[in-house]
């Protein structure tokens, strides 16, 4: 150990200096700006009530490492706790100063109105005004509302025109599991962005309810990091959002313990549709195999009689199981199953209306009655994502039907609803509001402009409040579902109404700011896959530049923490999950496969095209994420103790839950319903059978055409998406990403299952800053057997298996 020196270099261009007043030490951060350093950002650790600022001037520096890379602080006064803060330095790509502040109180502690806060103040102040450009979270409505917050990536980002400093903050949470519903819960109260005293940080967006006391003896943890860069050219928003999730990238792993040893989807997906033939728990009608929603087993049962739910059926059950129960057909004959989906396929012309060829939602069904279509009422106020996603899924069943020998074409009825998307954003005028009127597909606002309309309305909502809410919000994000359908109608139809209709619509969703485009994440994640899509029609590639940033601004609907509330720590990962829908806050099965899914396009495109600078690199920890943590919505793996308790058993244990609860997941609970105590709600709202077509589609994406002997390296299918090639999946040429997200160098063994052809050329190409490129010639049987790869941490293999055709 040596003393502490004044300055602590982090990078050429970054440093942090301690400048000494009286007895004590200030800490600020330094850029080196043209050659001469200069003060940037004054840092106090964290800021109480009132105001009043614990800064470095309130400790005396103790011991520091040789190599500079770590400093640590504490406090000599006696004010009721004692602080301690150390700072690490860390020299990777994107470099950033890692701040771990601890508060032990000697004394029981009261905050009244606000809690502890982290406030950076930057050097020269800033001042909010139209030049300034900043990312702020987690991720809002538009316009926003605190009815409805948000709890997923704690990171904010600011551009200081005055400076043309760029700085950079994100809040691990995961080492902050002592916040809990005893004393402050996080994103209830909580946002990561920039206050309007001009400092970056972690603040508060409403005032606490009540007052919080800590205890004494307790300690309170604050995790966090800080980078700058200067940046001469004002970047707009969609720049400044790509630099940060860029450098946060580094801050998160890409590989988390698998929950237990042996979990594969091949099995998992095997189970999932054994339990889908339960006619007893899944079924309406063992004549007719219309999917409930929800596993019907006791717990669901009650709690369906309790909130009155009638024998409404959707459409989105059956097609979510529809496409990729085709898909594993073509791989795992069965004529028992493929009889059934064929049932299946049938059933959705139960929802379409004859007279108008509409393709409606949801039919009231009995069976000793049969089936009727529910169309709007008077009272009806429709959701538009809802309206656009069954109209793309029914495009993938149509794409599927030749898998399907002897059955109905539901084109006409597509082509029709293609029509129909079409005048609704027009109506729109491209700008969709969250909410419309069923009966003219116009924007609510415009219908309640009428005030005899307007009373009809507020029978239709929660009253006077929530209306004003459903008139004002938006929801551009749906623009991209619009988009990838009325790519799927070129691809079918091959009319250039179509593509122009296409074009039109990705310019539109390129004028709307990243801050506007959030409801549900997988709404962005078609919008990716469209511009993906326009970039292969029309060899134009600033559409992968732009689904790129696209990708990049979902992510900021993802968890970048652990929730490690209650006894969760070590025991159960949210980590890289997508969070279900703006304001819902907990990740759902659904959402966590289908808000990635539409970027098996965008990759295969750009690496096909050989845009390897487009890549997203950290995209595939997040990918690797979603393949390991979604077991957890599954009873035969999370702890029973997080569980809701009704929910530990079932006769469908591979069926998933909806639900993996959050510190700020609200409560689920229907009258029928026992209450359950924080930290043990998972599952409260049932097994999703809407989702469990998800199951099917990990099992596709990560294990059927290859696997690693070792689960930790992730082998990608990235011809599952694949629209034109849907047909005849899977495809002769098939393309794969292999990652090693371990922090380590790793020999391992992947099997690949290609079909039809005895030998095939291998490519295998690293995506790597040197790119090097290998070619092998290997038999069907070798490649069954398995190919041994030698895979640097974090290294990346885009590998190509084209058959080798024999000569005639």
């Amino acid at each position: 150990m040596e003393s502490i020196q004044n300055k602590f270099l982090v990078t050429e261009h970054q440093s942090i200096l301690l400048k000494k007043e009286k007895n004590h030490f200030i800490i600020f951060l330094q850029l080196r700006i043209k050659d001469k350093w200069q003060e940037s950002a004054k840092i106090p650790l964290i800021t109480l009530e009132n105001g009043i600022s614990i800064c470095a001037a309130d400790f005396l520096p103790s011991t520091a490492k040789k190599n500079h890379s770590l400093l640590q602080l504490e406090n000599k006064r006696d004010v009721g706790f004692t602080i301690s803060t150390e700072i690490e330095t860390q020299n990777n790509i994107h470099p950033w100063i890692h701040f771990t502040t601890k508060i032990k109180f000697n004394k029981d502690y009261t905050f009244y109105k606000t809690g502890p806060e982290i406030k950076i103040h930057l050097i020269p102040k800033i001042h909010l005004s139209k030049n300034v450009v900043t990312i702020q979270q987690p991720s809002r409505h538009t316009p926003p509302t605190n009815e409805w917050k948000s709890n997923d990536m704690p990171a904010a980002a600011v551009w200081n025109p005055e400076s043309k400093v760029q700085t950079f903050f994100f809040m691990n949470f995961s080492k902050m599991e002592w916040m809990s519903p005893k004393n402050i819960e996080r994103f209830s109260i909580y946002e990561c962005g920039v206050h309007s005293s001009g400092t970056i940080g972690l603040i508060h967006r409403i005032p606490l309810k009540s007052s919080i006391t800590f205890p004494k003896g307790s300690t309170i943890v604050f995790d966090y990091y800080i980078t700058q860069e200067y940046c001469e050219v004002q970047p707009n928003q969609w720049d400044l959002m790509e630099n940060l999730i860029t450098r946060c990238f580094s801050l998160i792993p890409g590989q988390v313990p698998y929950p237990k040893e042996g979990l594969n989807w091949t099995e998992f997906s095997k189970g999932c549709i054994d339990d889908l033939l339960k006619e007893k728990y899944c079924w309406v009608d063992p004549k007719s195999p219309k999917y409930y929603a929800y596993v019907m087993d006791d717990s669901e049962l009650q709690r369906r009689e309790a909130i009155g739910r009638s024998n409404v059926f959707e459409t989105m059950t059956l097609l979510s199981l529809l496409p990729p129960w085709i898909l594993y057909l073509t791989l795992n004959p069965s004529n028992s199953q493929e009889n059934h989906v064929r049932r299946m396929y049938r059933t959705l012309n139960h929802f379409i209306d004859p007279a108008s060829n509409f393709f409606y939602n949801n039919i009231d069904y009995y069976p000793d009655k049969g089936h009727t279509i529910i169309k709007a009422t008077e009272y009806s106020i429709g959701d538009s994502w809802y309206f656009f996603e069954p109209i793309l899924r029914l495009g993938w069943v149509v794409r599927l039907f030749p898998l399907l020998s002897n059955s109905q074409s539901y084109l006409e009825t597509f082509r029709n609803m293609v029509k129909k998307s079409m005048e609704f954003v027009k109506k729109h005028n491209y700008e969709i509001t969250a909410f419309y009127d069923p009966f003219t597909l116009k924007p609510l606002y415009e219908v309640l402009d009428d005030d005899e309309q307007r009373e009809i309305l507020l029978k239709r909502s929660r009253g006077e409040q929530d209306i004003i809410w459903k008139r004002k919000a938006k929801n551009y994000a749906c623009l991209g579902i619009h988009l990838y359908i009325v790519i799927e109608a070129y691809h079918l139809f091959q009319k250039s109404q179509y593509l122009d209709e296409a074009i039109k619509s990705a310019k539109k969703l390129a004028e709307f700011s990243p801050d506007t485009l959030f409801w549900e994440p997988f709404e962005i994640a078609y919008a990716v896959s469209g511009f993906a899509e326009l970039a292969s029609i029309s060899k134009d590639y600033t559409y992968l530049e732009i689904a790129r940033k696209f990708l990049f601004n979902e992510l900021r609907m993802f968890y970048w923490y652990n929730d490690n509330s209650f006894d969760w720590k070590g025991k159960r990962s949210n980590l890289g999950l997508p969070m279900a829908c703006i304001g819902i806050r907990y990740p759902a099965v659904k959402e966590n496969i289908e808000s990635v899914l539409p970027w098996l396009i965008f990759l295969k495109t750009a690496l096909k095209e050989e845009k390897i600078q487009i890549l997203p690199r950290g995209a595939m920890k997040i990918m690797n994420l979603i393949r390991i943590n979604t077991f957890y919505f599954f009873s035969n793996v999370l702890s029973e103790e997080f569980i809701y308790p009704s929910r530990r058993n079932t006769p469908c244990p591979y069926i998933p839950f909806e639900d993996l609860e959050m510190l700020e997941t609200p409560p689920h609970f229907s009258a029928s319903q026992e209450y359950s105590k924080k930290g043990a709600r998972s599952g409260t709202l049932g097994r999703e059978i809407y989702g469990a077509g998800e199951i099917i589609y990990l099992y596709l994406m990560f294990e059927a055409l290859a696997k690693s002997i070792k689960p930790d390296i992730m082998v990608l299918n990235l011809d599952l998406f694949d629209f034109p090639l849907m047909d005849i999946f899977p495809p002769k040429k098939l393309n794969f990403i292999i990652y090693n997200p371990l922090v380590e160098h790793t020999n391992c063994q992947i099997t690949f299952y290609p079909r039809d052809y005895e030998n095939y050329e291998m490519r295998i190409q690293t995506l790597s800053r040197v790119k090097r490129t290998n070619v092998l010639t290997l038999s069907k049987k070798e490649l069954n057997t398995g190919i041994k790869f030698d895979l640097h941490e974090g290294e990346i293999f885009y590998v190509v298996l084209t058959p080798i055709e024999k000569c005639p």
